[in-house]
């Protein structure tokens, strides 16, 4: 099969001048009726209608560089959590001791002795008032010398005396005699003096003194009552206040 010879033609065409191709184209429109004659040479044509040269366009250079991209901050990571330790447990409470039963023990306290209540003396009609002894007590333990007191509510006249009368327990006969102006008298063991129990009694006798001597005048019948004390050797003294002394020796007359 033979190839058209087209392409052939096509390239004889472009060899054309164009004084050619313009007689070429007014006889074309001489055929199609055309009365408007087409005078252009080529070179008219060329000037009226030169050609745009085709320049290429350069695209301006950029004036300023892109910005560099800044890469987002790496993200810091979250630090570890600490792990809580596991709490220590708490040591179990110790229970407080069951407290002990209060047993107080009762303390022996020492017994005392009661005060010496100092009574009221008695009036006696015939004779008058007499002398109350309230120490030491009836009955009681003494040691070396012992104070003897006594009230009495009235007034000694002036020959008056009280009469303290010391007596073996279950005698009458007494073995210390001395007189006092005071109710109060400090008796102390005399020379032949022994332990044991005596009973103490305080009368009113009329008399006066000569010196250390007692001259006895008469007694009033005015005593107390009688006391017993056992008395108990720590020591040995001479006489009581005045010096005292027997029966016989301490006053004359009396009992």
């Amino acid at each position: 099969m033979k190839k058209p010879n087209n392409t052939k033609r096509s390239a004889n065409f472009q060899k054309l001048n164009p004084q050619s191709t313009m007689a070429i184209v007014s006889l074309v429109g001489l055929l199609t009726g055309c009365n408007k004659s087409i005078a252009f040479t080529g070179e008219a044509n060329a000037e009226a209608n030169p050609l745009p040269t085709s320049t290429p366009t350069t695209l301006p250079s950029p004036t300023q560089a892109l910005p560099t991209s800044t890469l987002p901050p790496t993200s810091t990571p979250w630090p570890t959590p600490t792990t809580w330790s596991t709490p220590t447990p708490l040591p179990t409470a110790t229970p407080w001791p069951t407290p002990a039963a209060l047993n107080p023990v009762r303390l022996a306290l020492p017994t005392l002795e009661p005060l010496p209540v100092v009574p009221t003396p008695t009036l006696i009609a015939a004779g008058g008032l007499l002398p109350v002894n309230y120490a030491p007590p009836n009955e009681v333990d003494v040691f070396g010398n012992v104070t003897l007191r006594w009230a009495y509510s009235g007034q000694l006249a002036e020959d008056e005396f009280f009469d303290i009368k010391i007596k073996p327990f279950g005698s009458e006969a007494s073995v210390f005699v001395d007189w006092s102006k005071t109710p109060e008298y400090e008796l102390r063991p005399w020379s032949g003096w022994s332990p044991g129990l005596y009973t103490w009694q305080i009368g009113i006798v009329k008399g006066y003194k000569e010196g250390e001597t007692k001259n006895f005048i008469a007694d009033t019948g005015r005593d107390s009552a009688k006391f017993i004390i056992k008395w108990q050797d720590v020591g040995h003294g001479g006489g009581g206040n005045s010096g005292g002394g027997g029966a016989s020796g301490g006053r004359s007359g009396g009992s």
